[in-house]
């Protein structure tokens, strides 16, 4: 989820502004940028400052926001729906199987 999420295109509106994905972009974009200076870093001890915080991070996206975000998913698109209107919502959204 960490590097697909910033590659794939979700073009749905109501997920794009839906507080979960917000969430959950957020923090994957700032795993991102703190990757990114982390390579850069020369400071051994702020590099493990930074190591530190992407492990925190890292453990935040895969047991709170991305959780959050798949359970917003299921409760909104697919739990209690046709099949017909499960399986639009597939084709309709491309990304939601390159992510899932």
């Amino acid at each position: 989820m960490i590097e697909k999420l910033l590659e794939t295109e979700v073009n749905n509106t109501e997920v794009i502004n839906s507080k979960e994905y917000k969430e959950l972009n957020k923090d994957i974009r700032s795993y991102h940028f703190i990757r990114s200076v982390l390579v850069e870093e020369k400071n051994s001890e702020r590099k493990n400052g930074y190591r530190n915080s992407l492990r925190i991070l890292k453990q935040k996206i895969s047991t709170s926001s991305e959780p959050t975000f798949r359970k917003f998913l299921k409760n909104r698109f697919i739990f209690n729906k046709s099949i017909k209107d499960r399986n639009d919502f597939i084709k309709e959204n491309p990304w939601f199987m390159i992510l899932y």
